[in-house]
Formats: C-alpha cells, structure tokens, sequence
C-alpha cells in the first residue's frame, strides 16, 4: 500500500459509532469510565434533595473504605461520607466504586431513594452522601 494511499484511509471521514459517544458506563449508584485508561478530572457528588459537590481528584488526599461505615474521602480539609451496600464488591472486582475511586475513574455518585436492584445482586446502592 503506497503513502497516499494510507493518508487518504486514513484521513477520510469515519462513521460515528453511536456506542463510542458514551464514555461513562451508568452502573445505577454511580457512573464509571469505560475505558481502562481513561481518567476523570473531578467527581461529582449528588445528592436526593438535589445538591451537589464536585471535588477535583487532585484535591483528594485520602480514601477510607470500612465494611460496615462505609467510603470516607478526605479533601481539602473536607470529609466526605458515603454510605451504602456493596460498595467494594460487584459482577467484576475492578469494576467496583471503592476500585473506581482509587483509579480515578469514577465521574459521579448519586444517593438514591429507592433501589430498584435486587438485593441478592451485589450492586452498588448508596444510601447517604454527607460532607
């Protein structure tokens, strides 16, 4: 294949798979980066009543993971507390939020007010976000 040819497949116009357009997989209680070596810059904290708390991952001096309390992140002088189930488990391991967390690729977490989930499934459910 000559040079020109290269450049003319190469610079032709691509069609636009509509599955690369989403890059955050919606795992319920918290939204994770597919790709293996993506990386979020900060992460967003939702709450039920509708407030939010983005923190930059930079910012992130500690993460803190308890069985029974639950997700602490210290940041900027700040605790943040996340409570729930199943927050260091999941269908995959590396896919869980405590791992996401530790690898920066976690772009949001949401409290939810009811869990449609079934609880034998270990998804991730939280059940409070305090900071």
């Amino acid at each position: 294949m000559s040079v020109e040819e290269l450049l003319r497949r190469y610079q032709a116009k691509q069609p636009v798979d509509p599955t690369e357009l989403e890059e955050v997989d919606d795992r319920g209680a918290f939204g994770l980066l597919r790709g293996a070596r993506d990386r979020a810059i900060m992460i967003e904290m939702r709450k039920k009543d509708g407030s939010v708390l983005a923190i930059p991952y930079a910012l992130i001096e500690q993460i803190r993971y308890s069985p029974t309390d639950g997700i602490y992140l210290l940041a900027c002088g700040r605790e943040v507390a996340i409570t729930g189930r199943h927050l260091n488990s999941g269908p995959l391991p590396q896919n869980s939020l405590l791992n996401g967390l530790c690898r920066n690729r976690i772009t949001w977490i949401q409290e939810r007010s009811r869990t449609t989930a079934d609880p034998a499934t270990p998804s991730a459910a939280i059940e409070s976000i305090s900071w």
